[in-house]
């Protein structure tokens, strides 16, 4: 078994993934925005890729100005008009975010009710904001797995003997925030 407090972006996950794919696995964050995503892929993988699919129609052929107006409209939608959607609408809109954003980081601010924030990336993507193959091996991946929104203290009722754990917390000090 292999057990992840702190999943973030999940890279310790992937390798341990690929290391033992018949392994169990617990996944755990306190950011619940995240852990949605992760759902999503896992239980409502068509729906996902549907909506990361008409969200990227209506941007790629946009130029860069087009994919920035969109963007913060898309981001301002995803922090005030959120409660309309579906939790897989809003978990495919973050991750559309998450990809056209910058770095891939996560920001909150106050001018986003709280909710993700992160500025616009580069927006340069060329024929697609996303890999539809990855997102495919992440749902047969998470199939595995257990998922848990929480502090990382409600894992421990999870950890089996002889279970392998990466504890990888936050980092102090950075400017991102966490939401907590």
């Amino acid at each position: 078994q292999y057990v992840e407090p702190f999943v973030g972006a999940g890279a310790m996950f992937v390798w341990a993934y690929q290391k033992n794919p018949d392994a169990s696995f617990v996944l755990n964050d306190y950011n619940e925005s995240i852990m949605q995503i992760y759902a999503a892929v896992k239980d409502d993988v068509e729906p996902f890729l549907y909506r990361l699919d008409r969200l990227s129609e209506g941007y790629l052929p946009l130029d860069k100005a087009g994919r920035k107006e969109f963007y913060y409209a898309l981001r301002h939608r995803h922090a005030y008009d959120y409660e309309k959607w579906t939790v897989t609408t809003e978990a495919a809109t973050l991750y559309f975010l998450m990809k056209t954003g910058f770095n891939g980081i996560w920001q909150i601010n106050q001018n986003t009710n709280g909710r993700f924030g992160t500025p616009s990336g580069l927006l340069n993507q060329k024929d697609k904001v996303y890999d539809y193959d990855n997102v495919m091996e992440w749902h047969t991946a998470l199939q595995k797995c257990t998922l848990l929104t929480g502090d990382f203290g409600d894992v421990l009722s999870h950890i089996e003997r002889g279970s392998y754990v990466f504890l990888d917390p936050p980092y102090r000090g950075s400017f991102t925030q966490y939401g907590v």
